[in-house]
């Protein structure tokens, strides 16, 4: 039989305080393991990754049925990159030129290249899968202190 109703209340709140805390900490560990997963991927090609590594970010956010984590990428490669794509005309903007390094050390300057596409490298469902787990290991252990607290 239950005496005291507003020490319950009271421990109640605590609980429902701790646990928003909880789950804050939680997923933003994940989120925050999810991009440090990204700057570890190992991209095929090394000049366009540097940017797609830099702009990796995160966002709690708030639903009907609780919080999720938001992994996005800014740049503009980012969906090429993750997804693939298609063999591609790639050309320069209106009066200008393409510069690049050809393969005998010089630099080459095109109006327009032909870009071969390339293989998905889905460093983003990586990223997301990595950011998960990690947010599943952390909810795991802060719950086992918050029922410690509350016994």
């Amino acid at each position: 039989m239950i005496s005291n109703l507003s020490q319950l209340h009271r421990k109640h709140a605590q609980l429902l305080e701790a646990h928003d805390r909880m789950c804050t900490n939680a997923l933003t560990i994940g989120g925050t393991e999810a991009i440090h997963r990204v700057k570890l991927h190992k991209f095929k090609a090394p000049s366009p990754s540097g940017g797609v590594r830099d702009k990796t970010e995160f966002r709690i956010v708030r639903t009907a049925r609780g919080k999720l984590i938001k992994i996005r990428n800014t740049a503009k490669h980012a969906m090429p990159l993750d997804k693939g794509a298609r063999a591609h005309i790639i050309k320069a903007k209106p009066g200008g030129m393409l510069a690049f390094m050809g393969r005998s050390g010089e630099m080459v300057f095109r109006h327009q290249v032909n870009h071969p596409g390339n293989k998905p490298t889905r460093f983003l469902k990586l990223a997301a899968n990595h950011g998960f787990v990690e947010t599943g290991h952390e909810l795991n252990r802060e719950i086992r202190i918050i029922a410690r607290r509350f016994r």
